[in-house]
């Protein structure tokens, strides 16, 4: 039997239905297929939609009656770990997103940006309205902490954002040292242009690319 470097390095000479086999058998893992980077995008595409063909089967045999009861029990850990998982995602530069996808980043960024700007300032007011006294203390610590709260949402919001770029770079097989084009003076200029009508309007590749899979069309991979 062939090992796993073997099979990872005559890749190209497989058919998809073989890479199928290989990887419903275990013995190589479609992360691993990606990463080799032998496969063309013909291949890739083919091998993508066998496994989601397979995965479709797989939940249509699967009874309402079994999903219930196999969810049920763990409900809330699913939850944590749903919740872990998105958290990861807005914070890793790994994988894709499409147009729509980013542009829903976008606008969290600045909804949750201007709703913390909103409760900031209205906690200054609301200070001042009461008559509250600068130079007491614990007015003092209050406005510190605000304040303090504010910086980090918006650094927070600030690495969101740049992270959702670097995967909106990545659906057009793009890399995100890109980026590294905005602290070069007067060319920074040029690319932010450049990154515009990337970022905003250029279709991401319908094929398994450099950087992972086709990005599903919905929000649930951000």
């Amino acid at each position: 039997m062939p090992t796993k470097e073997e099979l990872l390095n005559n890749l190209s000479t497989f058919d998809a239905d073989y890479i199928v086999e290989l990887i419903n058998e275990g013995r190589l893992s479609f992360f691993e297929v990606i990463s080799s980077k032998q496969l063309s995008p013909e291949i890739s595409k083919e091998v993508e939609r066998k496994l989601s063909e397979r995965n479709q089967s797989v939940d249509d045999a699967t009874s309402p009656v079994e999903k219930n009861s196999t969810s049920l029990p763990k409900a809330k850990g699913d939850l944590n770990s749903n919740l872990k998982s998105i958290l990861k995602r807005m914070f890793s530069c790994k994988g894709r997103i499409n147009r729509v996808q980013y542009l829903l980043s976008v606008v969290l960024f600045v909804g949750i940006l201007l709703l913390s700007g909103i409760l900031t300032i209205l906690f200054v007011f609301i200070f001042a309205a009461i008559g509250a006294d600068p130079k007491n203390s614990y007015v003092n610590f209050s406005l510190y902490c605000c304040t303090t709260l504010y910086l980090i949402v918006f650094f927070a919001d600030i690495v969101f954002l740049y992270m959702s770029a670097i995967k909106r770079f990545h659906d057009t097989n793009r890399s995100g040292w890109l980026f590294a084009l905005l602290l070069i003076p007067f060319l920074n200029i040029i690319a932010d242009i450049y990154f515009f009508f990337i970022l905003f309007f250029s279709r991401g590749d319908d094929y398994v690319n450099n950087y992972g899979p086709v990005p599903e069309p919905n929000y649930k991979h951000c």
